[in-house]
């Protein structure tokens, strides 16, 4: 997996490298001047392997779960589609976001092994259906700062995001349900760096405040992007690239619950409006 976010990471630099070679007055050309305030919706999709599992006792009860159990492989999980929207009105240097991503596992199989989750008790060979949803939903706002004459712009930030956990195992005689929220404060940072010819190289990542039975959420991303229309009122941004995302969450219950959830390496691509 490291193997393969190293390549990630090359395959963006050698895309780059050529851009930013490209003629320097033109990289430095500055856009049309922008205004006051602006407005931006983006969407983006990831795709790629995913592991780990999810542990749920019912009432903190020793007995009623399987420890570390179950996995997602086991559930027949391994590979993972999901998505980002975000919203945000940038004025000047200070910005508020807002968004929401979606991530939801399900799958169809039979159990090779015995399993208790949630206080249910399913058999070995037992047919399954399952949904595992983990999405997220986050508050937040940041400060952009320009270096470089404006090519590097690098913005620190500050949000509250909102896990929801919705699973459910079932099978023709039993079934297991759970549903919880919780929350987490993230510190983060995104950086631009415009190559010139209207493309730029992106990298954003963020990461939960260590707080002890919060959710513990982290993502790192690395993208090409290029800027369409960049003297319209409304113009788009196209972009590429690859990353990874952790959750892992442990509340203080006698038997806790647990998720522990790796994702990556992600390819993902998207578009953002902005006017």
């Amino acid at each position: 997996m490291k193997r393969a976010l190293r390549g990630c990471v090359a395959a963006l630099t050698f895309l780059a490298a050529p851009l930013a070679a490209g003629d320097e007055t033109d990289a430095a050309a500055p856009d049309a001047a922008p205004s006051e305030v602006e407005f931006s919706l983006g969407g983006s999709g990831f795709y790629g392997p995913i592991s780990g599992y999810v542990q749920v006792p019912l009432g903190g009860n020793p007995g009623t779960t399987s420890s570390r159990r179950p996995t997602l492989h086991e559930l027949g999980i391994d590979d993972a589609a999901f998505w980002d929207v975000t919203g945000r009105v940038q004025w000047r240097h200070f910005g508020v976001f807002a968004g929401y991503t979606g991530l939801d596992l399900s799958s169809v199989g039979t159990l090779s092994e015995s399993l208790v989750t949630h206080g249910v008790a399913f058999a070995a060979g037992s047919p399954f259906k399952t949904s595992i949803q983990l999405d997220a939903g986050y508050l937040g706002a940041g400060w952009k700062f320009d270096f470089l004459e404006g090519r590097l712009e690098v913005s620190p930030r500050i949000a509250v995001t909102i896990l929801n956990f919705d699973y459910s195992l079932e099978s023709p005689s039993a079934r297991a349900a759970r549903n919880y929220r919780d929350g987490a404060v993230q510190l983060g940072a995104d950086a631009a760096y415009q190559l010139g010819h209207g493309f730029a190289l992106e990298v954003d990542g963020g990461a939960s405040l260590p707080i002890p039975h919060m959710p513990q959420l982290a993502a790192v991303t690395g993208r090409v992007a290029y800027k369409m229309f960049p003297e319209a009122p409304v113009h788009a941004t196209v972009f590429l690239g690859c990353g990874e995302r952790w959750i892992d969450f442990e509340d203080s219950q006698e038997v806790p619950n647990k998720i522990h959830v790796r994702s990556g390496p992600l390819l993902t691509g998207g578009l953002t409006i902005s006017f």
